[in-house]
């Protein structure tokens, strides 16, 4: 829609994203903050809090400059750059970015532990010496991870300034822009989702819940040109989704957070015997469940044990080198060794929280 047929409704629409402008500011007031006392739980969680805050803050500026666009157009003839759009373009990007770094720290913390499995004795202690190279795994998500955020940033910049530069080219790259940007999205969702990742608590959800509000604005924004009565509903929905994005990303830890430390108390205040008699009703092992998962990212628990066992092993393996023994004490050795590893599978069992 050009920026003759908005004039008309220039007034209405800066008052009404002015009102939502009030509204939303002492929110993200109020998550910014409690999500600064909690951000050590946000990082226990995985969930990238330097990430969760630029795109709050992106979400918010988006909106905001939406605002301004309309109070200064509203006193000037002068259309301006779509700057609201371009930094609205960012912060999806950087949900993106955060799913794709997400689906990569799984992928390469499951590629360490299949490849330290299939090493053998020797190649264990060799590697145990040896000090950390890049491999072409991590060398090849470097590459990509930097290519996302290149395009991330000339995708913004495009939609923003774009239209001052090739006015001609700028709503058919515009467009081709943002449907790649929603393929991403789709395409890191269904991964995640085949791969099973379990890693950064909520992210995936709080990732669907922002693809369907994109969804929703994407169909209802062809209806401001159908009809001139759905211009001030399209431009009130950008504000309010860009507002809801950003407080997405701030409430969605801190949500987390709060259910930890409700089901923490609950938890404290049943048990009154040891834990391996608590655990023997399904209602309490379910608690528990519910509380690790969402204390700690399942992920976490299911690499610390494999680590804890590859650790151990590691350190057998050293002593067996440093300790020379005759066959019939080596047989015996690793006939310890295997029980000592049952052992340790038992202690470090952690798949029954996430299964």
């Amino acid at each position: 829609m050009s920026s003759l047929e908005i004039s008309q409704y220039l007034p209405t629409l800066s008052i009404i994203t002015t009102a939502t402008f009030v509204v939303a500011t002492p929110i993200y007031i109020l998550g910014f903050v409690r999500f600064i006392r909690n951000r050590q739980h946000i990082i226990i969680a995985k969930r990238f809090p330097v990430l969760c805050v630029l795109m709050s803050l992106s979400s918010f500026l988006s909106a905001f400059l939406l605002a301004a666009r309309f109070w200064i157009e509203r006193f000037h003839e002068h259309p301006l750059p779509q700057l609201s759009a371009g930094v609205g373009f960012i912060a999806y990007g950087l949900v993106n970015l955060r799913l794709y770094l997400i689906l990569v720290r799984h992928t390469q913390s499951q590629n360490l532990l299949q490849h330290l499995r299939r090493l053998s004795n020797r190649d264990v202690l060799q590697t145990s010496r040896k000090s950390s190279e890049a491999t072409p795994t991590a060398m090849y998500c470097s590459w990509s991870c930097t290519c996302l955020c290149l395009f991330i940033v000339i995708g913004g910049c495009w939609i923003g300034c774009g239209s001052r530069l090739l006015p001609s080219y700028y709503a058919v790259i515009g467009a081709a822009v943002w449907m790649s940007q929603i393929v991403t999205m789709l395409v890191l969702l269904i991964m995640v989702r085949v791969k099973r990742v379990k890693d950064g608590i909520g992210c995936l959800r709080e990732t669907i819940l922002i693809l369907i509000a994109l969804s929703v604005v994407a169909v209802i924004s062809p209806l401001a040109v159908i009809h001139e009565k759905m211009v001030i509903p399209v431009f009130v929905l950008f504000s309010i989704t860009s507002y809801m994005q950003g407080a997405a990303s701030l409430y969605g830890g801190l949500y987390y957070v709060r259910k930890m430390h409700l089901l923490n108390a609950k938890i404290s205040n049943e048990i009154e015997q040891p834990l391996h008699a608590y655990l023997q009703k399904y209602e309490n092992y379910c608690l528990l469940r519910d509380y690790m998962c969402v204390c700690w990212a399942g992920e976490n628990l299911l690499f610390l044990q494999n680590v804890a066992i590859i650790n151990q092993l590691v350190r057998r393996l050293k002593q067996q080198q440093h300790q020379p023994q005759s066959e019939d004490s080596v047989s015996t050795t690793d006939s310890a060794g295997a029980a000592a590893a049952v052992a340790l599978n038992t202690e470090f069992e952690f798949a029954y929280l996430v299964n």
